[in-house]
């Protein structure tokens, strides 16, 4: 959470100081700047609170992990690696809490209804924070014009550093949990039809 605090800290500041830069000292008008930067955080907050809403009550299977739009490329998972997402993912706040998992933590790796659930929620919790980042547009709307770049295109882009960060790591972490999912299904697939050839020989062996 500290991290999150520095960067909506840094992006406040940052537009602050472009207001005083622009209106000069003595003229900013720091009321309603105060103002509007506090409506522009209210509005990517509260979008982002209603995105929430609606993707809990859309049918899980729109979050099925094997679905193209959740595929994670070679070359994709390349930039990742490189921009360290294992080394920092820990510091992004995770709210996967509220619904019972950690993305830092996976308590049942050997569960595949456990990791179908992961991976579920990792997919909504991408789609959440995607749509939260495009929401923060909104912000542009309400705005007067004279504060669209100085508080507008700094509050956007806070806000889209918030939901991007979550992305790559859910894009980071998923590959390596779907493959695990999918081994362990195949797994019991094998396992389910030897006990059904088993049950079809004991059977053809009692009536010979």
């Amino acid at each position: 959470m500290l991290a999150y605090s520095i960067i909506i800290f840094a992006g406040v500041l940052l537009s602050v100081l472009i207001n005083i830069i622009k209106f000069a000292p003595q003229n900013t008008p720091y009321g309603d700047l105060a103002l509007w930067i506090l409506i522009s955080i209210l509005i990517c907050g509260l979008s982002s609170g209603l995105i929430c809403i609606i993707t809990r009550l859309l049918p899980k299977s729109v979050f099925n992990p094997h679905r193209r739009r959740f595929r994670t490329f070679a070359v994709e998972a390349n930039i990742y690696k490189r921009l360290g997402v294992k080394g920092w993912k820990a510091f992004v706040p995770d709210l996967g809490k509220l619904s019972g998992l950690e993305k830092n933590k996976i308590t049942q790796p050997n569960n595949p209804e456990y990791l179908e659930k992961f991976l579920v929620e990792n997919c909504i919790a991408e789609c959440l924070h995607f749509w939260s980042f495009i929401s923060g547009s909104l912000i542009f709307f309400f705005l007067p014009g004279k504060y669209a770049i100085s508080i507008g295109v700094i509050i956007f882009y806070t806000n889209a550093i918030l939901h991007i960060l979550p992305i790559f790591i859910q894009r980071y972490v998923r590959p390596k949990m779907l493959k695990i999912y999918d081994r362990l299904v195949e797994k019991q697939r094998n396992s389910a039809e030897i006990f059904a050839n088993d049950d079809q020989e004991n059977v053809g062996y009692k009536k010979a």
